[in-house]
């Protein structure tokens, strides 16, 4: 009711004041960010909404920043070098001072660093910075960071909103929240005149932020993923307002628990062959989906080789009789078909997706159940952007840490290659390991779109998905 009566309001305001949008590239600025926006954020203690991600990014710094492209620029670090063998990052901080007045300095910078890695940290970043070994504060405004091995797309990860400082929950980002209430954020420059505009920023569901663009009311819409794939395709929205960042990602059916009937990787096997992405996506009928590429991209910076298993040259017809027959034969052996269960998934587009799937693995003869979130299950749905180009990031989901599906085999390439200087090969050798283990069940590539209006003329799509306030108009001082 809450639902029907909130959109009720919005299209009587809209039908009141009329669907013409003001011009976005004067005044202040509305953002919806689809999920939620909390009061407190602690990057540590969970991941970041896109809205909680944004407002970190306008409030606060780390050591370097991203530009609409997703570029990196300075932040708190005026300038830095890198070792020739790439596992040194020296930084020199540029004089910057918290709200009240005291200097930032390489050791505040150090112990963020630290907090965001220690073991009981829940910071998103965590597992891409497992290659992370020392971190010295050398002088108040130099800090040393040094690797254990070469880890392409560094910088980026420490551009990112998660790893910024704050202090008192402030920091030294051009903005500052002027108010802040449960899913509502207002930011006003933090400089004397002001030269930023006021922006407001909302979390809240797809449907709503989809409704507010339609009629005039805010002007971009940020956070979406597949889930509300649905919602957008209902709202009739194309081009050039949506927009889609080429992001990497994880989105499929990940292994949890014991697996059950999954800890058999001929199963294992066999469920992966009866996939049928493009039937899938066909099915979808969701703008911006794309078959999955499999568990590593071809292109990752560390990682060379492309890996197709023997089974995906076959037809599609051939490899789904010949997974249908191995299913067979398992409930022979077994006394009668496999259970799988699935964690059932709250957003619309990831539950199509999932009964997609469903479908065809009962049309091969598997007994696949959907049970509610908190309830044991052998899959869930995973849904996560690769945060660097790394082949590393996608192996750790994967490892036998992480999953009972693994090979230690894997884990030990995976181990080897951190020490040794035949980084990629062995990274190489750990994703053909993984691949036939089949760990992680592909469902399609991830999605990461926005709605934008056209004044806002400094919005660039980028891999990160990250859209900085400061950069959605290109007139904007830096």
């Amino acid at each position: 009711m809450t639902r029907i009566l909130l959109l009720g309001a919005l299209l009587a305001l809209t039908a009141a004041g009329g669907c013409t949008r003001r011009a976005p590239d004067t005044g202040p600025i509305d953002i919806s960010a689809i999920g939620p926006l909390e009061t407190t954020i602690d990057p540590d203690r969970r991941p970041l909404s896109p809205g909680e991600a944004m407002v970190l990014d306008a409030t606060a710094q780390g050591l370097v920043t991203i530009d609409a492209a997703g570029q990196i620029e300075p932040a708190l670090a005026e300038r830095w070098i890198v070792t020739d063998d790439g596992l040194g990052y020296i930084f020199r901080l540029r004089d910057v001072r918290w709200p009240d007045g005291r200097p930032i300095t390489a050791d505040a910078v150090a112990r963020r660093l630290r907090a965001a890695i220690k073991p009981s940290s829940r910071n998103a970043l965590r597992p891409a910075l497992t290659a992370l070994a020392e971190i010295s504060a050398v002088t108040p405004d130099v800090i040393d960071i040094r690797l254990e091995r070469p880890l392409p797309g560094f910088l980026t990860l420490l551009a990112r909103p998660e790893l910024t400082l704050r202090r008192a929950g402030d920091g030294t980002g051009p903005y500052r929240v002027a108010k802040r209430e449960v899913d509502r954020a207002v930011l006003e420059d933090r400089t004397t005149p002001a030269k930023l505009p006021r922006a407001t920023l909302r979390g809240e569901r797809a449907a709503v932020a989809i409704t507010r663009f339609r009629h005039g009311l805010v002007d971009l819409v940020t956070g979406g993923t597949i889930g509300s794939l649905p919602q957008l395709r209902a709202a009739g929205l194309a081009a050039p307002s949506l927009r889609f960042d080429p992001v990497r990602g994880l989105y499929g059916l990940a292994i949890t628990g014991d697996g059950g009937a999954l800890a058999d990787p001929v199963l294992r096997r066999a469920l992966i062959m009866a996939l049928d992405g493009n039937a899938l996506v066909a099915g979808a009928e969701l703008p911006g989906l794309t078959p999955a590429a499999g568990l590593v991209p071809a292109d990752v910076g560390d990682f060379t080789a492309p890996l197709r298993p023997d089974w995906l040259a076959l037809p599609v017809v051939e490899r789904q009789a010949l997974a249908a027959a191995t299913i067979r034969a398992w409930g022979n052996d077994h006394d009668g078909p496999p259970r799988v269960t699935i964690t059932r998934p709250d957003a619309l587009g990831d539950r199509l997706i999932v009964n997609l799937v469903t479908a065809q693995w009962r049309s091969m003869g598997v007994d696949v159940a959907l049970v509610p979130g908190g309830a044991p299950a052998d899959l869930r749905l995973i849904d996560e952007i690769a945060p660097l180009p790394s082949a590393e990031w996608y192996l750790n989901h994967f490892t036998c840490k992480a999953t009972s599906a693994c090979t230690p085999v894997a884990d030990a390439a995976i181990a080897a290659a951190g020490r040794g200087t035949l980084h990629a090969a062995l990274t190489g050798e750990a994703a053909r390991l993984m691949t036939e283990q089949v760990p992680f069940f592909p469902l399609a590539n991830p999605v990461r779109w926005s709605l934008v209006a056209p004044g806002l003329d400094g919005y660039r799509d980028n891999l990160l998905a990250l859209h900085p306030v400061t950069r959605l108009r290109a007139l904007w001082p830096k």
